[in-house]
């Protein structure tokens, strides 16, 4: 991991409850949404990833954050 790591930071979008959806191809629930989404961040924070959470907002306001 230290030889080829990504660039930062690593921007990650939390599970947005009021837009997520179950279908056919995402089986999963939202609790497990959650749960995948704490042990990301969990791994990146431990190789020491500078983390931005991107915030649940608009596309557009979301967009902004992402570009600067």
């Amino acid at each position: 991991m230290s030889q080829y790591r990504y660039d930062e930071p690593i921007f990650i979008p939390p599970p947005w409850e009021a837009i997520y959806a179950t279908e056919s191809e995402l089986d999963h629930t939202f609790e497990h949404a959650v749960h995948v989404f704490e042990q990301t961040v969990r791994w990146y924070r431990r190789y020491d990833y500078q983390i931005c959470e991107v915030p649940i907002s608009a596309r557009e306001t979301c967009g902004r954050h992402l570009i600067g």
